[in-house]
């Protein structure tokens, strides 16, 4: 009896696993959730949204988001957020963002964030969503928050 007990709540867990399924997201919530701690003015709830947003970036929409992020990329005095920023604003697929970073290329003093604009720009012209992806990831792992 034991032996079949055993055997039974096995099985029922196994298939429990089994049904079980990732709980299905709603991108749109979260990416009002998202635009909205943009606005926030803890400075950890918007840099974890800047996180997030170069996270799950290809299931997002944060256009609306776009203006605060550009502000913090033009304003604040810490290189690495401005770096988490600029990376957030090639992330958030929004075209005048990449026209601002074109633009921004000019008046750029900090040669390391110059550099990366330059390399963020060529790629995203020819499209090369490796290279594109290299830059991103090199210039995101040298960030330590």
């Amino acid at each position: 009896m034991k032996k079949f007990l055993l055997t039974f709540l096995i099985l029922t867990l196994v298939s429990s696993f089994a049904y079980a399924g990732a709980p299905k997201v709603n991108w749109d919530k979260f990416s009002e959730n998202l635009t909205t701690s943009l606005k926030s003015e803890n400075k950890g709830v918007k840099l974890s949204a800047m996180q997030l947003i170069i996270q799950y970036s290809d299931d997002l929409d944060v256009t609306d988001g776009v203006y605060d992020v550009m502000r913090e990329f033009r304003n604040n005095e810490d290189q690495k957020i401005r770096k988490l920023a600029l990376i957030t604003l090639y992330k958030m697929h929004d075209d005048w963002a990449i026209d601002f970073l074109k633009m921004q290329h000019k008046f750029e003093d900090n040669s390391e964030i110059k550099n990366t604009i330059e390399k963020i720009v060529s790629a995203h012209q020819s499209e090369n969503k490796v290279k594109i992806a290299k830059i991103v990831n090199d210039t995101y792992l040298s960030l330590a928050l």
